[in-house]
Parts: structure tokens; sequence; C-alpha cells
């Protein structure tokens, strides 16, 4: 049953027959679950919780961003989840804001990604100088430590979420030469798989970005809003997720 409100408790008769339920097989629900039998958030509607389940069922069975040997990875050199090497507590008198006319290595964390017409992009003030002065992007928004990802750009994924986002997967690429606070996970990406995406989109950059937009997809968002245990996307939650081939990835309609 649920998700369930007060009006679907009656005084007079208990649970309302008309309540959203749910019934599943036991072997499809294994199957979902690898037999740990969690239960997934459905959303009230039942157009909205057909698309849920057809996420579900469409990826339940393909292999997960961090086992060796998958489609993007077949050196067996997993794919790992860290996160932003930036503790703001620990690291505190290193951060500054941002001020307008300010110069300084950009540090990147949560408030920074950005959602517009189904983009997700980084909002900061160090590579948009059109940010109002007093925005809270401005705020703690440059590092004066050491780098020690120069050169490098990475995909990452904001770590905290508000549940009334409109999406909970938001991944982007972050430019060489900046800082991730540890409101911010990031790919770290074998050199078989950097090269493989270096070949096969011209450069590297431009590998990253495709893989972005590949994991931003409606369909895995489905998923991660369906088996979420709270507003962190943890690094745990990003390693299992499924990782479909390009190919095996549709959108998902309700039925």
């Amino acid at each position: 049953m649920g998700p369930l409100e007060s009006t679907d408790v009656l005084p007079s008769a208990g649970l309302d027959p008309k309540s959203p339920k749910l019934e599943l097989e036991r072997s499809t629900w294994a199957t979902w679950t690898d037999t740990n039998w969690a239960v997934p958030r459905m959303p009230r509607k039942e157009h909205e919780r057909r698309k849920v389940l057809n996420a579900i069922s469409q990826l339940a069975d393909l292999p997960r961003l961090s086992e060796d040997h998958n489609w993007l990875n077949p050196s067996g050199d997993p794919i790992r989840v860290r996160v932003g090497e930036i503790d703001q507590t620990t690291w505190s008198e290193d951060i500054r804001d941002w001020k307008p006319r300010s110069r300084g290595t950009p540090f990147i964390r949560g408030i920074h990604f950005n959602l517009e017409n189904g983009k997700v992009s980084i909002n900061h003030p160090g590579y948009t100088s059109s940010i109002p002065r007093e925005a809270l992007e401005r705020s703690q928004a440059m590092w004066k430590g050491p780098i020690d990802a120069r050169g490098i750009s990475r995909i990452a994924c904001q770590a905290i979420v508000n549940a009334q986002q409109d999406r909970r997967l938001r991944w982007v690429v972050v430019p060489p030469d900046c800082v991730l606070g540890n409101s911010v996970n990031f790919l770290e990406l074998p050199e078989a798989v950097q090269d493989s995406l270096a070949e096969e989109y011209g450069t590297l950059e431009q590998g990253l970005l495709w893989l972005a937009e590949h994991l931003n997809s409606d369909t895995l968002d489905l998923w991660s809003r369906a088996w979420a245990a709270n507003n962190n996307v943890n690094n745990y939650e990003i390693e299992n997720l499924p990782f479909p081939p390009p190919v095996s990835i549709t959108k998902v309609e309700a039925l």
C-alpha cells in the first residue's frame, strides 16, 4: 500500500479501499532487489507510478556503474566514486566569497549545480560574471589553497538534493583547475576508460560531456528516486546505479 495520506484513513471504515496499492509477484520483486526485498518509493498518480515501474523493470538486470568489465570499462579496473576533495569545515580558512571582479580558483559546491530547460550546468561566478552580488552562489565560492586535480576535467554529481527538485541525479562536467567540495561526488575513471572516450569522441572533454548526458537520462533518474533512502546521493547509491549501454536505454512512457 501507499504512499498514503491522512485522507486515506476513514473514521468509520479504516483504510480507504481506493488507496493506492501495488501487487508484485515474488519473483519480480526478487529480481528488482537482488533478494534484499527493499521497497521502492512509488508516486500516488497512476501514470507516474507506471513510469517508475517500467524504469525499474528496464534497469534491474543491468550491470552496475562500478562493476568490473561493464560496457564502458572492459579492462576490469573499476570506476570509482569519490567525494569532493575539500571538506568545508576542515579547510574553512582557505575558502572565500567570490566578489565581483574577483580572481581565484573556483570552489564548486552542490549549490552551483543548475538545472534549466532540462540541462544541467555549473552556475559559478568564476565562469558566469552576471551572477548577482548577493546570490548564494557567490558565498564560499573561491579556493585559496593548493589544487590536486589541476588540468583535469571531471564528471561530477550533486550529492545533496532537495526532495522537491525536478531531478535527483544531476551530472555535469566540471572544468579543469577547480576544486570540489564534499557536497559533490565525482567519478574516478580508469585510464583505459578515459582513452576510450577520447578515441570515440575526439577528446576526453567531449567524451565526458557525452557520458554526463547519458547518466542524466530520465530513466536513471526515475530509478534513483524510487530507491532513494534520503536526500543524499551517496557513493554507495552511485556505485550501484544501473549502467545501461546507450543502445539499451529508452525513454520511459506510461502504459
